[in-house]
């Protein structure tokens, strides 16, 4: 009978000690998986941060939601032409880093008073120079990959006279920024044979403000519309 119950404890001590071994392991297995997720959340956090700061930058020190005086103050601006919801680069200002072709306008835009997009336009060349505003704009490309990764778009190939249409433009890279978008297009003149690429900034969540002209231009929309139903049907 002592030995039963002898045999009973020690079975009985092994089982809690397995079962004990068992909440332990499960214990750590638990902390190690809530600890990933935590990290996982940090970095994912970290990231929506700078990902926010990423889409402010307009260019250079100059942010989208900036008022004209305020992007004329920044380094990227000072100096610059200033007209009603524009301001423009002056020609010895208009000149990017290790770049050949001469860029003719580079424009920050304003609605609401609120910088909303930068964008600026190489001067038309010739069928002669395609290749050296394809090399150009590769070197802005190389730029922006740097700062923000590989483009969500990109066309893949040398650009040909093929390629162009007259008075349009067609997409070469993209990258999208959280609300901020980047995009490098080429483009035909209207009159046709002389080519160039365009770069374009823009942030969505700009301007914050409504245009009151807007506004009462859709309400003046949506008040016809309403005053022909009436008669249809």
């Amino acid at each position: 009978m002592k030995t039963i119950i002898f045999t009973f404890l020690i079975f009985c001590t092994f089982s809690c000690n397995n079962q004990v071994k068992k909440q332990i392991e499960q214990n750590r297995l638990d902390s190690i998986a809530w600890v990933e997720k935590r990290s996982i959340e940090i970095a994912d956090s970290i990231k929506k941060v700078m990902q926010k700061e990423q889409s402010l930058v307009a260019w250079g020190d100059a942010k989208f939601g900036m008022s004209q005086n305020e992007t004329l103050k920044t380094r990227a601006f000072e100096g610059s032409y200033v007209y009603k919801n524009e301001l423009s680069l002056p020609l010895e200002k208009r000149s990017i880093a290790n770049t050949k072709i001469h860029i003719s306008t580079f424009d920050a835009s304003f609605k609401m008073n609120e910088l909303y997009r930068i964008d600026f336009r190489t001067t038309p060349q010739t069928a002669n120079y395609i290749d050296d505003l394809q090399v150009d704009a590769e070197k802005i490309a190389y730029q922006f990959e740097k700062k923000y990764g590989t483009p969500s778009y990109s066309l893949g190939k040398e650009i040909s006279i093929f390629d162009f249409n007259e008075d349009e433009e067609f997409l070469y890279k993209k990258w999208v920024i959280g609300s901020k978008m980047i995009f490098i297009q080429f483009g035909e003149v209207y009159s046709g044979s002389e080519y160039y690429y365009r770069v374009a900034i823009t942030n969505s969540d700009f301007p914050t403000k409504e245009d009151p002209e807007e506004i009462a231009q859709k309400e003046k929309i949506e008040k016809e519309k309403a005053e022909k139903e009436k008669y249809q049907f």
